[in-house]
């Protein structure tokens, strides 16, 4: 079989916000800066990823 790559450049639905609730981040930023962050430091930010739909619908 051939070796595929797929190029995603699709931003990723994805937001960072900060434990009062205040953005910090969208789309990769959101998602490098949450896996980068310490042990100490996650409960002092919340990711959600993949939200579109559930907006949509509300």
């Amino acid at each position: 079989g051939a070796n595929v790559s797929v190029c995603n450049h699709k931003t990723p639905t994805a937001v960072l916000v900060n434990k009062d609730g205040r953005f910090e981040a969208f789309g990769y930023e959101a998602q490098e800066r949450y896996k980068s962050l310490e042990e100490d430091e996650l409960q002092m930010y919340s990711l959600y990823e993949r939200f579109k739909m559930q907006l949509k619908h509300t």
